[in-house]
């Protein structure tokens, strides 16, 4: 499956596409966006192998043009500190929240550290996970909404009121995206 960025960009294409009734190229008026099903060169995609190397092409579009590059590998982790914040209610349903400060040891710079919230529910324990709901501090709300839904919410510095991405630039200067998606990457390991 597609990462997200990609199917969104397929899902506007297509729609443009059924839009468009084929009086215009399915990209026309749309911020120079080019053909899904067709390579840089102008060869078109008739396979999934060819969809594969072309998926491929299109990741490479999006970090040069888009979201910048991230750092090649994720640091390892040198500490995490978790403090339960408090326990609490919502609609009902019981819910703690956690606040994790994470440190990472960059191979060439300082200690890398940042801090995220967990509001995790009652309900979810080792034997029955649920879901996690991940958005930055300023939408804080939205997780709120899923949490008595029955998912677990993680909320990270990512922010413009709430950005802690510095240790990452300096820790990685030659990235040029080191914003909330590496905070997500982050949290993956």
């Amino acid at each position: 499956m597609l990462p997200l960025m990609p199917r969104m960009l397929a899902a506007l294409v297509l729609a443009t596409a059924a839009a468009s009734n084929g009086q215009h190229p399915p990209h026309a008026g749309l911020a120079a966006l080019p053909p899904l099903l067709q390579f840089a060169n102008g060869t078109e995609v008739r396979s999934r192998a060819a969809w594969l190397q072309r998926r491929a092409e299109i990741a490479a579009l999006l970090s040069t043009h888009y979201y910048g590059t991230a750092p090649a590998a994720v640091p390892p982790l040198a500490s995490a500190k978790v403090s339960v914040l408090r326990a609490s209610q919502s609609r009902g349903r019981g819910y703690r929240e956690e606040r994790a400060e994470l440190s990472f040891q960059p191979p060439d710079g300082p200690l890398a550290t940042f801090s995220i919230d967990l509001l995790v529910p009652d309900a979810c324990t080792a034997a029955a996970p649920c879901p996690v709901f991940m958005t930055q501090s300023n939408h804080r709300r939205w997780g709120l909404v899923g949490l008595p839904r029955g998912y677990a919410v993680l909320i990270y510095p990512g922010a413009d009121s709430n950005d802690q991405t510095d240790v990452f630039r300096l820790a990685y200067p030659n990235a040029t995206y080191v914003g909330p998606s590496s905070f997500a990457r982050l949290c993956e390991i």
